[in-house]
């Protein structure tokens, strides 16, 4: 039998606590830094939409063009996070530099 540890809580119980508290703060970790707990995220077509803010029509000319690489299971597409972030980070446009759009 496991002896009490506070107040009438078991050691079993007392370790379940631990490990739920644990949980609990490696989520608020990922809260606190989005981007970092998305790097090795997989986003569907309509999200990937809306991160890079472009029409359908658009998305598809960038994966038949090879500019975005995406994985297809059982016919819907996904895309890597970290991939789109490195997309957007290749055209990155400084403000010292003029716009050009990108080929």
């Amino acid at each position: 039998m496991d002896r009490d540890v506070i107040g009438g809580v078991t050691a079993a119980e007392f370790r379940d606590l631990v490990r739920k508290v644990d949980a609990i703060h490696r989520e608020l970790r990922k809260m606190r830094d989005p981007a970092n707990a998305l790097a090795n995220e997989w986003l569907d077509t309509n999200e990937a939409l809306q991160v890079l803010r472009i029409s359908r029509r658009t998305l598809a000319n960038y994966l038949s063009s090879g500019l975005i690489a995406c994985s297809r299971i059982r016919g819907k597409n996904y895309f890597s996070v970290a991939e789109l972030r490195a997309f957007m980070e290749q055209r990155k446009v400084l403000a010292n530099e003029p716009f050009k759009l990108p080929k």
